[in-house]
């Protein structure tokens, strides 16, 4: 499979100092899932100006057990020239009604002293129907470098976090629907 995105505009009189894009290829056969994307970004009213490539991979043993992993590589063309790279590795165990998961993550800005990310999960999700689930997990970041604590706050409740804070440990738990 392959697609292409493309939104243009959202700026009076201009197609071209605000737009999207995204071109992807994916390939799927018996238990191999693989995906390669390619995003640009933006915004002329914020000066943001983004491309993303990500690379991820799937293999499932029969029903029962999944491996995952991937890559993603930012070129921040913005004044916060916010370069960087990931990479993830996960897996599934899945019997009955209930998936349990892992997964590590890691993220790195290649300049400046905001340090790395690193995160280590686990979760679980027991299925009530084909198309309903109960799920939860238990996430712990590890934030080396000076600025994690103001690049967080925009994106958690206030209060949570101090400059000092390094370390964040997060429980999630919910219902999912899919219509």
């Amino acid at each position: 499979k392959a697609g292409a995105l493309l939104g243009l505009g959202e700026v009076a009189g201009g197609t071209k100092q605000t737009r999207v894009a995204d071109v992807y290829g994916r390939y799927t056969k018996d238990g191999l899932d693989t995906m390669l994307s390619y995003v640009s970004d933006k915004r002329a009213s914020t000066g943001l100006d983004v491309q993303t490539i990500s690379g991820a991979a799937a293999y499932s043993f029969g029903n029962a057990y999944r491996v995952l992993g991937g890559v993603i590589a930012v070129d921040d063309r913005s004044p916060a020239n916010a370069d960087g790279t990931g990479y993830w590795l996960g897996g599934e165990y899945r019997v009955g009604a209930n998936t349990f998961r892992t997964q590590y993550v890691e993220s790195k800005l290649d300049q400046g002293p905001e340090g790395k990310t690193q995160a280590l999960g686990v979760g679980y999700q027991y299925d009530l129907s084909k198309r309903t689930a109960l799920y939860s997990s238990l996430t712990h970041f590890k934030n080396d470098g000076v600025g994690y604590a103001a690049r967080a706050a925009g994106s958690l409740p206030a209060g949570l976090l101090t400059a000092g804070d390094r370390n964040v440990t997060e429980f999630v738990s919910g219902i999912r629907h899919s219509f």
